[in-house]
């Protein structure tokens, strides 16, 4: 067997892992609409690609048939793929998208390490008591009570935290503070022109009418998500500020 031989089946076997990598972030963990918000586009490339190139590569540099200590030239470069395989993996999944908050007047993308561990023992339904673990959730963070509580809530925010970061405050979408959620929603004509363009165009083209409209920050990126005003259900994300 050739060098170029070996290299080709060692890629053919890191192109099917890679695929069935891909398949598992894309259509579970980062699924769409969010995979572009989430950044994975970008961190699936460099994952991949370093995976994918660096065990075919390498083995075209060192194989050679009947090459005293082949097997383990070959089992040293299974390992380092292996290894990064799986710090690969380790980085998607602690940097995955594990809730969508729906939070006063916008839309929170909350990654698995933006929320501590310690946090989710305060949360007061058992479903928001741990990350999920096959793709995001859309919740929402209720208003928080005036008093002892939201004097807390204003000392978290002033360390670094907010309610989309806080379990505590984590309900269901047909809780009564929805309503107030979907009252803050933009008019288009309230939207910058840009945006305006594309919500109209993107409106027209999937033919929605009368859509809830919230800004939404992404991993690198604004964004505005489009909602049925019945269900709730997001019906677009486009790659563009609803910011004024």
């Amino acid at each position: 067997m050739t060098r170029w031989k070996a290299s080709g089946i060692h890629l053919s076997i890191s192109l099917i892992i890679g695929f069935i990598a891909f398949c598992l972030l894309y259509f579970v963990y980062y699924p769409q609409p969010y995979f572009e918000p989430a950044g994975a586009g970008q961190l699936t490339l460099i994952v991949l690609a370093v995976d994918i190139v660096i065990g075919p590569l390498l083995t075209l540099a060192v194989y050679k048939h009947g090459k005293w200590g082949m097997r383990f030239d070959l089992a040293v470069i299974a390992t380092l793929q292996l290894g990064a395989l799986l710090y690969g993996a380790w980085v998607m999944w602690t940097s995955r998208p594990v809730f969508i908050v729906a939070v006063v007047d916008r839309l929170e993308l909350v990654f698995a390490n933006d929320i501590a561990p310690e946090a989710y023992k305060d949360a007061e339904l058992a479903q928001f008591a741990s990350a999920p673990r096959w793709g995001p959730r859309f919740v929402l963070a209720r208003k928080t009570q005036a008093g002892a509580e939201k004097n807390k809530v204003i000392e978290l925010i002033m360390s670094g935290k907010d309610v989309h970061q806080l379990p505590k405050f984590f309900v269901e979408l047909n809780h009564p503070d929805i309503q107030a959620f979907i009252d803050e929603s933009k008019k288009i004509d309230d939207i910058p022109v840009i945006a305006q363009r594309e919500v109209a165009t993107y409106m027209l083209q999937h033919r929605i009418s009368d859509p809830l409209i919230f800004p939404m920050m992404g991993r690198f990126d604004d964004y505005t998500v489009l909602m049925d005003r019945k269900s709730l259900a997001v019906v677009g994300v486009l790659r563009v500020t609803s910011w004024n």
